[in-house]
């Protein structure tokens, strides 16, 4: 997951609207620190010099061409955005090459009505522009790219049918309450204002088609290079945790504070430690263990970032997402109107009966048979030993993380809970926990405790 840090530029304009010199200050991009000489960063905001800034007002900050970087692309398109959009600001601020900003002065000239709840259906929010679409078919890109007169172009058409989807966008303001509302369903409308603070703006892009607006180097996590929003001289580029990975961020927290930390996905670094050392045949030392970062309490996660306040932390969601997942295909499944259906994703989700009308019967492993009786309900089991570091399979896989130690008080333990992904987080840290400690943990959600010592 990408955490988001500044990239520091100097620019200097003349009086006359015209860039002088634009200077990398600082930085921390890994893409720069470990694979592409920043000589090649500075050559290309060395390429500024000149960029008349009054013409590139005029032109919405779009009238001047990006010497892109291979392998840097996203870089490049950050420092152009704060160079040049920068410029025009502190352009229109002192009325260098006689700009002004009286544009921004008079604010805006509509007023969103925030306090509508009405909900639309699809057909009604297209039709009054609450949500804005886009579509080209390939014959339309082609045909656009023709008549550029580009001979280059006629080898490089895009393959198809012309009338196949190049891309179907779909663009909604989702904070305005009417059309999240709409949109996104109550809970998930709600989940989404909770993390909203005063001033904030939700936007929901969708799409499909052969031309992904997320960029082709997309990674989860990481920025949308192929789209941006643009208000005048502001300019704001898209990063993404998901709605899902919040939602299973705040769950981890919920079952983190619930098992006094015993559940904790920051285990990641110090599960990469063990795994390295058995591999080469050693264990890892006192020392080393003690200077992994861990600890949910350095977590911190929004809409807008998910971010660590301590170096060289990672997370793993090995112990939760398996649950969370088989939640998510049990809810299509009901929304679809299927009332019977058994998820299995490596941990359960049963919906409705058996086919016989009865619970769902679902066999526990490692036991002589053992059949514990699922119905709207779900069951997780953990096992230490389940995966192992060591070929005499003695150190488990499922690390305390308050002490940095291989855990396991457990062979085995299977929760059986309203969700998927609470049984499967409580599962993984019950492993570490004595049987007072886990009844400790408290009931909510809990339906039953099945321990193998």
């Amino acid at each position: 997951m990408a955490v988001a840090k500044p990239i520091h530029m100097m620019v200097a304009i003349d009086l006359e609207g015209k860039l002088l010199r634009a200077e990398l200050v600082e930085h921390h991009e890994p893409i720069v620190l470990i694979g592409i000489p920043e000589s090649k960063i500075r050559a290309m905001t060395d390429g500024y010099v000149g960029l008349d800034i009054v013409a590139e007002a005029a032109a919405e900050g779009v009238g001047h061409d990006v010497d892109i970087i291979s392998g840097a692309t996203v870089t490049i398109m950050i420092i152009d955005d704060s160079v040049v959009r920068a410029s025009i600001k502190v352009a229109r601020a002192l009325g260098l090459g006689g700009l002004d900003n009286s544009a921004a002065e008079n604010g805006p000239t509509n007023v969103l009505n925030m306090e509508a709840t009405e909900t639309s259906d699809w057909d009604t929010l297209l039709g009054d522009g609450s949500v804005r679409r886009l579509t080209l078919d390939i014959g339309q890109i082609n045909d656009a790219f023709a008549a550029t007169g580009d001979p280059r172009v006629l080898s490089h058409a895009e393959e198809g049918a012309p009338d196949e989807t190049y891309i179907d966008l779909n663009l909604a303001l989702v904070s305005a309450p009417g059309i999240g509302l709409s949109l996104m369903g109550e809970n998930a409308y709600n989940n989404l204002t909770e993390w909203m603070e005063e001033g904030d703006n939700a936007i929901m892009l969708a799409g499909r088609g052969l031309y992904s607006f997320k960029g082709s180097g997309y990674v989860r996590g990481g920025i949308f290079d192929r789209i941006q929003l643009v208000q005048g001289d502001i300019s704001v580029r898209f990063r993404d945790p998901a709605p899902e990975m919040l939602e299973l961020l705040s769950i981890c927290s919920a079952i983190n504070a619930r098992t006094g930390g015993a559940f904790d996905p920051t285990i990641q670094p110090l599960w990469a430690l063990y795994a390295e050392r058995f591999s080469a045949g050693s264990t890892p030392s006192a020392a080393e263990i003690a200077a992994v970062n861990t600890g949910w309490q350095h977590v911190q996660f929004s809409p807008a970032e998910l971010r660590f306040a301590k170096h060289a932390m990672a997370l793993t969601l090995n112990g939760i997402a398996q649950g969370f997942i088989a939640d998510k295909v049990a809810a299509f499944f009901r929304a679809e109107g299927v009332e019977n259906v058994l998820v299995n994703t490596g941990e359960i989700m049963a919906v409705g009966t058996a086919p016989n009308g009865s619970a769902w019967p679902v066999t526990i492993a490692n036991t002589d048979g053992e059949i514990a009786p699922l119905s709207n309900a779900a069951m997780a089991t953990s096992a230490p030993l389940g995966t192992v570091f060591d070929p005499a399979a003695t150190v488990g896989h499922i690390l305390d993380p308050r002490t940095g130690q291989p855990g396991g008080q457990w062979a085995q333990v299977s929760v059986t809970a309203t969700s998927a992904a609470l049984a499967d987080g409580l599962s993984t840290a019950f492993c570490l926990m004595s049987d007072a400690q886990m009844r400790g943990a408290g009931a909510a959600g809990v339906l039953d405790i099945r321990t193998i010592a």
